[in-house]
């Protein structure tokens, strides 16, 4: 049971810190530049899929923010209801807003923290799946939306928790 302990302590500490293959020292002239750095396609990797929907509709948010979105994605990819894959389920018509607009991405620091979480939570979600829905910090949620934003469908959902400019329901 220790060494089982010690073995998930070891890999979660793993999973939630950045990857030597994403992490760089950034310049300020990485930070924001006007020069496109990636634009978001359907035929880009899983992780470069969530990555996208993280960096477009959280990256106001924080690093939580952009990890709380990732978690409803990984979410909806474990129910029924939706599409099995993070493609599917970012690509469903009419469920994420930033695929209606720019789909660049300018700011390299933001976009490299998107891809760390993206990769982090998929690494999380292959492995250890159960672990993953219990450090779930949306407690499950398969919604979200701006606290801005009024939608109808939010009276037939629970709201589970609140973070900065989104609301999370299940």
């Amino acid at each position: 049971m220790v060494y089982k302990n010690i073995k998930l302590a070891v890999f979660t500490a793993l999973t939630l810190t950045n990857f030597p293959v994403i992490a760089k020292k950034l310049t300020a002239s990485d930070v924001n530049t006007k020069r496109t750095i990636h634009t978001c396609k359907k035929t880009d990797t899983s992780r470069d899929i969530l990555a996208c929907a993280l960096y477009h509709e959280a990256g106001n948010q924080g690093y939580k923010g952009m990890q709380m979105v990732g978690e409803v994605i990984l979410n909806r990819t474990q129910n029924k209801e939706f599409p099995s894959s993070v493609k599917g389920v970012v690509y469903q018509p009419y469920q994420f807003s930033y695929l209606r607009g720019d789909k660049r991405v300018k700011d390299k620091s933001l976009w490299l923290t998107a891809q760390t979480i993206a990769n982090n939570l998929l690494v999380l979600n292959k492995y250890s799946p159960d672990y993953r829905k219990v450090v779930d910090t949306t407690k499950g949620s398969l919604y979200f939306k701006t606290t801005k934003s009024r939608a109808s469908w939010t009276k037939s959902k629970k709201l589970k928790v609140k973070y900065k400019g989104h609301t999370f329901y299940k």
